[in-house]
């Protein structure tokens, strides 16, 4: 049987947090890069040779109501949304 983790993310300023259940936290500055420090979080605190032998599943809190409404009106009306990195350069 393949051992499993679950991670609470979220994110604080620049940063993703990922809280492994029973195991510790770790941060990164990206999603994919905080991927890999959760498997090397696990593997350090279990002491493991590889990080072949258990599976990990992530779930983030809901968004707050104002911010999904955003998303959602996006989805409705594609034609409006605004390229992200053209709105980062505003």
């Amino acid at each position: 049987m393949t051992d499993m983790y679950e991670v609470t993310v979220r994110r604080e300023n620049e940063w993703w947090i990922g809280v492994v259940d029973g195991v510790g936290a770790t941060e990164a500055r990206s999603f994919t890069e905080l991927k890999g420090m959760v498997r090397d979080l696990i593997v350090v605190m279990h002491d493991m040779d590889s990080d072949d032998g258990f599976e990990v599943t992530y779930r983030m809190p809901p968004l707050p109501p104002e911010i999904q409404a955003v998303i959602e009106e996006g989805r409705r009306h594609p034609e409006r949304r605004t390229p992200w990195r053209s709105r980062r350069a505003r």
